[in-house]
């Protein structure tokens, strides 16, 4: 796991790029930086489906989510996530890591305690990633949650590893704007038969 001086000099080198970071003082941490939440969301649906199959191969941006942006020159700069809710969300800051360093996500404790969680299951950043990163929040609480632009949600944490043969290339590469599932594209293998004996 690298430290705040490690991860200080590898940005400054150019060697882990993390940008726009609005204030490195108030970001970085003694083993971590923390990222945060840019302008766009997007909102999960209700349907009138009975389940929905990952591996169908549908419109998720369209049928899914419902595209949100919260106007930061308004007074009313802020999304309220509602108890019981689940949205995606994305970095402010643009990430690029080379093919010797991985990322994890942390949420913040601060946001934590009052019941709002930043990943759900989707925390590893793997060497080579590009892209803004995406937030999945949702509200265990019991009060809804006003969130804004630019707050601080979750912390980047970095480790060095040997260099990987591949360097990700997914189907996340180079994301921009809050991208909606992608799961569909995954290969299927046809389920094989067991032999009987």
């Amino acid at each position: 796991m690298l430290v705040d001086w490690e991860i200080s000099h590898l940005l400054e080198i150019g060697a882990v790029c993390i940008e726009p970071l609005l204030d490195l003082r108030e970001q970085l941490n003694p083993a971590g930086i923390d990222l945060r939440l840019d302008t766009q969301l997007k909102e999960f649906k209700h349907m009138d489906r009975a389940a929905i199959d990952p591996h169908e191969q549908m419109s998720y941006d369209q049928e899914l989510y419902e595209h949100k942006e919260i106007d930061v020159r308004s007074a009313q700069a802020h999304y309220v996530l509602q108890k019981g809710t689940f949205i995606i969300a994305q970095s402010l800051e643009r990430l690029a890591l080379p093919s010797t360093i991985a990322g994890a996500l942390d949420g913040r404790s601060s946001l934590a305690r009052i019941g709002v969680v930043v990943h759900v299951t989707a925390g590893s950043i793997d060497p080579g990633f590009k892209g803004h990163v995406t937030f999945e929040l949702a509200n265990l609480g019991t009060m809804p949650v006003l969130i804004r632009p630019f707050d601080r949600v979750a912390r980047l944490i970095l480790h060095r590893t040997n260099r990987v043969k591949k360097p990700y290339a997914g189907k996340y590469q180079h994301q921009t704007g809050v991208m909606p599932s992608r799961i569909f594209l995954d290969q299927r293998q046809p389920a094989e038969k067991p032999s009987s004996a």
